[in-house]
């Protein structure tokens, strides 16, 4: 499931809510908010640091192979553009979950795993 306007598909809130699994900044490549924020930034900070000193590092690449991680553990995506002023326009990408025990679990685990 897929929506372009940044709301929960569950509960139709477009604030963090119990659904939201983790709020991206495409732009920017940074975790917002959400259940995976901390172990998300943890993450990604870590390919960044030990691939520093990598020339042929490509960022986005590894971004969205981290997104891909996320994604296989979410039950919707949704994506939206922010528009703001000149130069200050972000696209956005939020997962959701559907908050069952078991989705938890395996949440956790991905936080844990390295």
């Amino acid at each position: 499931m897929t929506s372009t306007d940044g709301a929960c598909p569950y509960c139709n809130s477009e604030d963090s809510c119990e659904h939201l699994l983790l709020k991206v900044d495409l732009t920017f490549k940074d975790a917002v908010s959400g259940e995976l924020y901390d172990a998300f930034r943890e993450k990604w900070f870590s390919i960044l640091d030990s691939n520093s000193e990598n020339d042929n590092f490509d960022e986005r690449e590894a971004f969205e192979k981290l997104l891909g991680d996320v994604a296989c553990l979410a039950d919707a995506e949704s994506y939206w553009e922010f528009e703001s002023g000149p130069g200050q326009s972000c696209d956005y990408l939020a997962y959701f979950f559907n908050s069952e025990k078991s989705k938890a679990d395996e949440i956790n685990q991905w936080g844990k795993d390295k």
